[in-house]
């Protein structure tokens, strides 16, 4: 199952993958993130593996994550995996104008068990629902942080 959304951030492309690649900002616009911690403390690239814990449906959850390309401020892509379920996660920027990014989000979610298999519609239902509603919180944190004080 796919989920693609693109969003319109009145940020530079930098702010904007600032937010998706800082872990202390990732938490501020991602449900449910408890954590994420890569292997080693040199900063993210391509191969960087990573855990991240989430709160989901009252319970955590640890995915084991590898960054699988890195390019600043143009593209992340993630893989992640649980016992149950797959997923590909790109980010993919482009600045627009000085100040203006559209961010393209794609995840490919699959199921690696016959009862999530089952709950596929469901499943799909809330990724988009919840993709929706973490895009807009991600575009508030760039933006708020794009913004000069006054």
């Amino acid at each position: 199952m796919q989920v693609s959304r693109q969003i319109e951030i009145q940020a530079s492309a930098e702010r904007v993958f600032a937010c998706l690649d800082d872990p202390a900002l990732l938490s501020q616009w991602m449900t449910g993130l408890q954590e994420t911690c890569y292997e080693t403390a040199a900063a993210p690239r391509e191969g960087a593996r990573f855990t991240q814990r989430l709160q989901e449906f009252g319970r955590t959850i640890t995915y084991a994550g590898e960054v699988r390309i890195y390019t600043p401020p143009e593209r992340l892509r993630l893989a992640l995996v649980h016992p149950r379920l797959q997923m590909m996660v790109d980010y993919r920027l482009a600045e627009l104008a000085p100040g203006r990014t559209r961010l393209d989000y794609d995840v490919e979610l699959t199921p690696t068990d016959a009862a999530v298999s089952r709950l596929a519609g469901l499943m799909g239902w809330y990724a988009r629902r919840m993709t929706q509603a973490q895009l807009e919180r991600l575009r508030d944190l760039a933006q708020a942080r794009h913004a000069k004080p006054a």
